[in-house]
């Protein structure tokens, strides 16, 4: 009788596990405008979300990440990538940008990432700069 009742709660638990996780599915929405940009929705519901926006020629340039409002009901902007290229098609710059809740819109400052490439490497800098007259803040060193 214990070993019955132990063991239809554990199937209870393992259907439930199961049941929970098949919730949490990411669901992808791809949308295309009369330009030729591809938007790409990626979605866990009710947990989090990234929008990618893609050329005509399929380079990602921007990618926005939202996370769920429980109390609101609503996506909340996280954090975004300006990406930006080179003519031969490296990554060349790359803008992050956090939200900021309490004003309700991005920061005004930004991490602003460069890649330089030569026949020897890449070498990234990373500085900071504002969002309002693109003027760099801070500089760091470079890495390899």
């Amino acid at each position: 009788m214990k070993a019955n009742v132990l063991i239809s709660l554990i199937i209870f638990l393992i259907m439930s596990t199961g049941l929970y996780s098949q919730n949490k599915r990411q669901e992808v929405k791809i949308t295309k405008d009369e330009a030729g940009y591809t938007t790409k929705e990626s979605v866990v519901p009710n947990k989090s979300k990234t929008v990618y926006l893609y050329t005509p020629d399929g380079t990602n340039i921007e990618r926005t990440s939202y996370n769920w409002d429980k109390q609101r009901f609503s996506w909340v902007p996280s954090q975004k990538y300006n990406y930006e290229y080179t003519a031969d098609g490296k990554t060349s710059n790359i803008i992050v940008t956090k939200w900021v809740p309490e004003k309700k819109k991005w920061a005004e400052r930004s991490e602003y990432i460069t890649y330089v490439h030569t026949d020897e490497g890449t070498t990234v800098k990373r500085s900071e700069i504002d969002n309002n007259d693109n003027v760099v803040l801070t500089q760091n060193k470079s890495s390899k």
